[in-house]
């Protein structure tokens, strides 16, 4: 069963979230990963949400979005997460 990695995204500093996410970009695939999007053009519907960026990666299975981001390669990253956006983020399985 197919899973999407959500975040809602906020990003602080261009420049170290561009380095991030460019390294984001390599690990997913090792864990079959897939961007399916990463993007600025939000249109809210209803219930006050007003996300600025989002990304949506889809991996196999949740187990997989699960070692992607426990794995060594990504916790080498969260210094940049958290020095560049303040995000959140959930598997949503099919």
């Amino acid at each position: 069963m197919a899973a999407y990695f959500f975040a809602d995204i906020e990003v602080t500093d261009e420049d170290i979230y561009a380095d991030f996410i460019e390294k984001v970009c390599v690990i997913a695939p090792e864990y079959g990963g897939q961007i399916v999007l990463h993007s600025r053009d939000i249109t809210p519907v209803n219930g006050g949400w007003h996300p600025k960026r989002v990304l949506l990666i889809r991996f196999d299975t949740p187990q997989k979005v699960i070692d992607c981001f426990c794995s060594h390669a990504y916790q080498e990253l969260v210094s940049l997460r958290e020095r560049s956006c303040q995000s959140r983020s959930i598997i949503i399985e099919e």
